[in-house]
């Protein structure tokens, strides 16, 4: 079976940006995020999200998840605070399910929707894209400073105490 991302999986006509999101989207899967799984939408506060966005008219959903990718990205130091990784990491999954290549989130979402009222997009929503990585880098993706938008451990110096490194 083809890996995400091969040339034999994600045909030409996708968009950079496309398939870059599948990439990491991939990649955050096998990370471990959830508490009962290791896909988008396999923690309790993946679910929270989800279910609180289908609170909403269906109308509602892009701006939502516009806004929550908005407030992600200017107040980037509440990580952990206001919103948490999980939550990040299936709001970009429900914006790349919409897109085309994102049929095994769909299945998934399918899935998960028998069980319980879950947010779906009706539509691509290609504007959204650009923020949604850009989210994803800074919750999962490497960065100077940071592993996946935590401070890096402690490090131990010759001359003293550990030094933290903080997240630019």
């Amino acid at each position: 079976m083809p890996q995400i991302g091969t040339e034999t999986c994600v045909p030409r006509r996708y968009s950079a940006r496309t398939i870059l999101l599948q990439r990491w989207l991939a990649v955050a899967e096998g990370v471990g995020v959830g508490t009962f799984g290791t896909g988008p939408f396999s923690s309790d506060g993946a679910l929270d999200f989800l279910e609180e966005l289908a609170e909403r008219p269906p109308e509602q959903h892009l701006d939502a998840l516009r806004h929550m990718l908005t407030f992600v990205l200017t107040n980037r130091s509440l990580l952990w605070q206001e919103f948490f990784p999980d939550q990040i990491v299936a709001a970009v999954a429900l914006v790349a399910a919409a897109l085309p290549g994102g049929e095994h989130l769909q299945h998934r979402l399918a899935e998960l929707s028998d069980e319980t009222d879950l947010a779906t997009l009706p539509a691509p929503a290609p504007d959204l894209a650009a923020p949604a990585l850009e989210a994803l880098l800074f919750v999962a993706g490497p960065g100077p400073g940071t592993r996946g938008g935590r401070p890096r451990r402690a490090e131990p110096t010759r001359d003293g105490p550990p030094m933290t490194s903080s997240p630019s």
